[in-house]
């Protein structure tokens, strides 16, 4: 499950690239998702706290003021046994990732992995169609 303070306007079926901020600062995975759900905090709250692993707390803090939270239900999640550092993405052209999400061009995402021993699973995974 992946929250955030805003709708993500994706389709299911979308693969994802899994991104982990500092001190990891690495893709380190890739997921598809499954489902998409937007309601007010307190119901995303009900129907999804046990598939995150927030506490109530860190939910409400991450949640403070927003009047809509969206949830997004991750299936196919791998996680890459060697991740891929910010220092390689940024070997082939200026990359600043993204604070919430942001779309890539399959052309943009090779470029950024190109290289790296886990480029051809990432490519495959975001090349693969949802069964």
């Amino acid at each position: 499950m992946e929250l955030r303070r805003q709708r993500i306007p994706v389709p299911p079926g979308t693969t994802v690239i899994l991104y982990a901020t500092a001190p990891v600062m690495a893709v380190v995975g890739t997921a598809r998702v499954a489902e998409v759900h937007v309601a007010e905090p307190d119901d995303v709250w009900s129907s999804f706290h046990a598939h995150t692993a927030l506490t109530r707390e860190e939910f409400d803090q991450y949640m403070a003021g927003a009047s809509q939270a969206c949830a997004l239900l991750l299936t196919d999640v791998e996680q890459l046994p060697t991740p891929v550092p910010l220092a390689h993405l940024r070997s082939s052209q200026p990359f600043h990732p993204p604070q919430s999400y942001r779309y890539l061009a399959s052309s943009v995402l090779r470029q950024l992995v190109d290289g790296h021993p886990m480029a051809s699973r990432i490519l495959r995974q975001t090349e693969a169609t949802p069964s």
